[in-house]
C-alpha cells in the first residue's frame, strides 16, 4: 500500500473529511488546504517530513515504521488487534503520566525507611492471644508498609 493510500484509509477509518484533516493539521502548526491533503492521498505530491509527522500524530498512527514501511519489523503491537493496541497505548499513557517510568525522571525517588518491631508470637483477631510479648526483632520497612502501622506479626 502506498503512502497516500494509507493516509486516506486512516482518515476514512476515523470519519474525517479532507477539509477536517487540513483544519486539524493547522492546530499542529501545519497550514495546508484540503486540496493538499487530496494530492497526498492520490500520490500527486508527498508531505514533507514535518507535515508527515503531524499527519501521523493527528491520525493516531504510532507505529510509523510498521504502518508505512514494513510489517516484517516486529513490535509488541503486532500480535494485537486495534482494540488491544488502544488498551496498550492507554496503559503506556498511564505509566507515563505517573512520572515513575519516564526517562525525564532525573531525581531518583528517595525511599524513606523506618524501624518497626516484628513480633514472634502467633496472633489472631477477636478472642485470640494478646500481643504482650517482648520477643520481637526490629526490622526496617519502606513505603510498602502503611505509615499507620506501628508493629508487625
Amino acid at each position: 500500500m502506498k503512502l497516500g493510500e494509507i493516509i486516506a484509509k486512516s482518515r476514512e477509518e476515523q470519519n474525517i473529511s479532507q477539509k477536517e484533516l487540513a483544519g486539524m493539521l493547522s492546530t499542529e502548526g501545519i497550514r495546508v488546504t484540503n486540496q493538499a491533503v487530496s494530492k497526498w492521498e492520490n500520490g500527486s505530491t508527498l508531505p514533507n517530513a514535518v507535515q508527515f509527522l503531524a499527519l501521523c500524530k493527528t491520525l493516531d498512527i504510532t507505529d510509523i515504521y510498521g504502518t508505512f514501511i514494513s510489517k516484517k519489523h516486529k513490535t509488541p503491537f503486532d500480535a494485537l488487534n486495534i482494540e488491544g493496541r488502544k488498551k496498550a497505548e492507554e496503559y503506556i499513557d498511564l505509566l507515563t503520566r505517573s512520572g515513575l517510568y519516564t526517562e525525564e525522571q532525573a531525581v531518583p525517588k528517595i525511599i524513606s525507611l523506618r524501624t518497626l518491631p516484628l513480633y514472634h508470637i502467633s496472633v489472631s483477631a477477636g478472642t485470640g492471644q494478646f500481643l504482650d510479648s517482648d520477643h520481637y526483632d526490629m526490622i526496617e520497612v519502606g513505603e510498602e508498609v502503611p505509615a499507620s502501622a506501628n508493629f508487625g506479626v
